[in-house]
């Protein structure tokens, strides 16, 4: 899910992706990478999981989840997306955008399991297009396929608004990776967001 409560290392390279080199982004406390899978090359279904417990309970999120030592962003990806799904994803998977996190410290804000405010951290955000099989549902995550057109984002973290459109749009149309701020100030409310694609002034 995108909002994970874990640390992990410093931010590190990104892979490349056709000889370009991922952004690069301020470190962070910790690191996670999620994947967007879509149905088809025709891009009308993606694939959403419903937390099933722990952070971020009841919403609908991407797959994925924290880096380990010494990993990649791409190899994080698709060991989470394996966990969490029960298929491999096709490789290699295309990075779309990079997000970083963070959140106001307050008594009604963005909490962590243990109840202390959230810690900063960066989101590799990567998609694939095609599944060999039907997802599984896990002890964590429920799969479902939402029409692109139809998302829940009624039931997703607020920022999802802001970049997952940027990802259903397909690459050829979008070729620069984006790279959005994102800080919280409660959980249903945002202090601030900005996107802008890679090279922009």
């Amino acid at each position: 899910s995108h909002v994970v409560d874990q640390h992990a290392s410093p931010t590190r390279p990104g892979p490349r992706r056709g000889g370009r080199a991922s952004l690069t982004v301020c470190p962070a406390f910790m690191e996670v990478s999620v994947v967007l899978a879509f149905r088809d090359a025709s891009r009308s279904e993606v694939l959403l999981g419903l937390k099933k417990r722990g952070f971020g309970q009841g919403k609908w999120t991407a797959y994925g989840g924290k880096l380990e030592h010494a990993e990649t962003a791409e190899a994080a990806a698709e060991r989470e997306f394996l966990e969490e799904t029960t298929i491999a994803p096709p490789v290699p998977l295309l990075l779309r955008g990079v997000v970083e996190y963070s959140f106001e410290d307050r008594e009604d804000g963005v909490r962590s399991r243990s109840g202390g405010p959230m810690t900063p951290f960066t989101m590799h955000v990567f998609e694939c297009v095609g599944l060999s099989d039907e997802p599984e549902e896990t002890d964590e995550m429920a799969p479902r396929w939402f029409r692109t057109d139809a998302l829940p984002y009624e039931a997703m973290w607020l920022d999802g608004r802001l970049w997952v459109p940027r990802v259903v749009t397909p690459a050829d149309e979008m070729r620069r990776p984006f790279h959005a701020r994102i800080r919280y100030r409660t959980e249903e409310e945002l202090a601030s967001s900005e996107l802008s694609y890679a090279g922009d002034t």
